[in-house]
């Protein structure tokens, strides 16, 4: 809101969410959680730059990643029991997500690669083609409709990237990979539901639609 508008007091409001956010990174050991917490300071850098901000907040998603991912296995849900419960869909995607927010900041190549490889594997574990979409794990106790609108949003900025000519010369990315029709397909397919769902679910699925909208058509 506050990149759209020059009312001073977003910014204000931006000013006194970052300290409490901050505080979430040290007391939330759940992954995607935290990994939300670490991307909306991320997105909001543009506006609201504290010195120190963008360093603390990637180096805290290092430090998330070093203790909850295994190569080939995701991410680990805990950080505290790392290797009790792992590949929930949440998890994979709010870091998929903070690692391309901190990648288009740093142009670390790792983060952008990392990301996908978080995308290609809840895609194996967690699609359902029959669905045109993602599954949310039992444990997650959640319908998939806001995550799929999460998850949408996450395979077009993998698009763009794929469609990034000087991303795609120097990364390591799947061979194969369509995001932007597997994100168009979840689109249509939430779409015969979307309209009754509460506020935030029809607010998930707007902004997911617009993510979608400033995708360059495929030539």
């Amino acid at each position: 809101a506050a990149a759209m508008s020059a009312d001073e007091r977003l910014r204000e409001a931006i000013a006194d969410l970052v300290p409490t956010l901050r505080r979430e990174w040290t007391g939330c050991r759940i992954v995607g959680d935290l990994a939300m917490a670490i991307n909306a300071c991320l997105n909001v850098i543009a506006v609201f730059d504290p010195r120190d901000l963008a360093s603390k907040a990637i180096d805290e998603l290092e430090h998330m990643i070093a203790a909850a991912y295994r190569p080939g296995d995701g991410l680990a849900h805990d950080l505290d029991s790392p290797d009790r419960l792992r590949g929930q869909l949440t998890d994979q995607l709010r870091t998929a997500s903070a690692l391309l927010t901190a990648y288009v900041l740093t142009w670390r190549l790792p983060y952008g690669m990392l990301a996908e490889e978080l995308v290609q594997f809840a895609r194996r574990t967690l699609w359902d083609e029959e669905q045109a979409a993602f599954r949310a794990t039992s444990a997650e106790g959640a319908d998939g409709f806001a995550l799929n609108c999460e998850a949408a949003r996450v395979l077009c900025r993998l698009a763009a990237l794929h469609h990034d000519d000087d991303y795609r010369h120097v990364a390591v990315v799947a061979v194969g990979a369509d995001y932007r029709a597997d994100a168009e397909r979840i689109l249509a397919a939430q779409a015969a539901t979307a309209h009754d769902r509460n506020l935030t679910d029809a607010a998930a699925y707007g902004l997911a639609l617009a993510e979608f909208a400033n995708l360059q058509a495929p030539e």
